[in-house]
């Protein structure tokens, strides 16, 4: 027959005679009921003289590095810049106060851990030493027990905290880098319609390179050029590496830099081809080779003209090695789209840098000015064929 609810809880509050008691009972039995609320008050005390360091910890955390605890967050209807400065501001005094008012807590609570450790440890305490240590062994594993309950509640609320403030700014700059970067360093003038990872790798420049997504720091470590060749496609970003394909297959758009600045400039390639057309047509500074090109004929006279030199004593043999054309190749044209003028004209460029008409600067000698000025009756050679591919 099952016993009724009532009476199991009878069984359980009242105690077969002869069984052992508890410290707690003891100590009312012996010592009177008195004491036992003593003792009881001095452990309760210590437990929270330990929540509430914690709590001191876990506020300072939240103040040195300007996180508001959840508790402490104000709203308002008023919106704007000032109306959030206004309530930030005031959050920060809420919690420099709440921060006042635990040390003022623990210090009240010390207090009064003081007068119950004079009424129950004190040597006019009727408890005998044996009982006087039980009491201060109890009431310590309860206080470090307490505490460490509490410190791991109050780490993981402040790893919460700091979490969703890491998200926020992370969001923050996200934003700003799709909303202020873009129209900042990539200038659409195109027809194509770019895709948020096209417009996103566009505003990080030409010289962006994809970052993985695991770093292999080991490889680097031990050899740095070894690690950067093993890096493979699937340790970088897929959607900014399928952005930078999808651009370099794309022959109908040129992706240039700017003539001032770090913009990145989108244009269509026919409109590319005709202002670069536009500029070749003066012909009172470009003129059109054909399809010929030169740049062999003057490569002999230059090496005719170093001999002579040579022979004449004008130049050393390490002059005459490093003047020494070792390319045919004529200099380059292209344009740079000035954004900041009406229309997006094109700057034009002669790339010299590997052609022949390139005069290197590492020789320190008068002689040459004669050699420069003959140089300088070089025409530029513009292959017009190399530039605009036929269809």
């Amino acid at each position: 027959m099952a016993v009724p609810p009532r009476r199991a809880m009878l069984f359980r509050v009242f105690r077969v005679p002869g069984c052992g008691m508890n410290f707690h009972d003891s100590l009312r039995s012996d010592y009177g009921k008195d004491c036992l609320n003593n003792v009881r008050l001095l452990e309760r005390n210590g437990k929270k003289i330990a929540r509430f360091r914690n709590h001191l910890r876990f506020s300072l955390h939240c103040k040195h590095l300007d996180i508001t605890p959840v508790s402490l967050r104000l709203s308002s209807t008023v919106k704007g810049n000032k109306a959030n400065n206004i309530l930030r501001s005031a959050e920060r005094a809420l919690l420099n106060v709440r921060v006042g008012q635990i040390v003022n807590k623990i210090n009240n609570l010390n207090q009064e851990k003081q007068r119950l450790e004079n009424i129950v440890l004190s040597d006019s305490s009727t408890l005998p030493d044996t009982i006087k240590e039980e009491v201060k062994s109890r009431t310590g594993k309860s206080q470090l027990k307490e505490h460490e309950v509490s410190k791991v509640r109050q780490q993981k609320k402040f790893s919460r905290l700091l979490e969703h403030k890491n998200e926020l700014n992370s969001k923050k700059l996200n934003n700003n880098l799709a909303s202020e970067c873009i129209s900042k360093w990539v200038k659409h003038c195109s027809q194509r319609i770019l895709n948020d990872p096209e417009l996103s790798v566009l505003a990080k420049g030409l010289n962006y390179a994809v970052a993985p997504n695991k770093f292999p720091v080991v490889d680097i470590i031990t050899s740095t050029e070894t690690a950067c060749r093993n890096l493979s496609e699937r340790d970088r970003g897929e959607e900014e590496l399928k952005a930078v394909d999808n651009l370099k297959k794309d022959k109908d758009i040129r992706i240039l830099p700017a003539d001032k600045g770090r913009i990145v400039v989108v244009l269509d390639t026919v409109e590319y081809q005709q202002k670069c057309e536009q500029l070749l047509g003066d012909t009172t500074t470009y003129t059109n080779l054909g399809t010929k090109d030169p740049t062999t004929k003057y490569k002999k006279q230059l090496v005719s003209v170093l001999q002579e030199l040579g022979n004449e004593g004008a130049i050393n043999r390490d002059e005459y090695r490093k003047l020494y054309p070792t390319t045919e190749s004529p200099p380059k044209f292209y344009g740079l789209p000035k954004v900041h003028k009406k229309d997006i004209p094109l700057r034009p460029i002669v790339h010299e840098l590997v052609a022949l008409a390139q005069l290197p600067t590492t020789v320190p000698n008068l002689s040459l000015i004669f050699f420069h000025h003959w140089l300088a009756t070089l025409p530029i050679i513009l292959p017009t064929r190399k530039i605009f591919p036929s269809a």
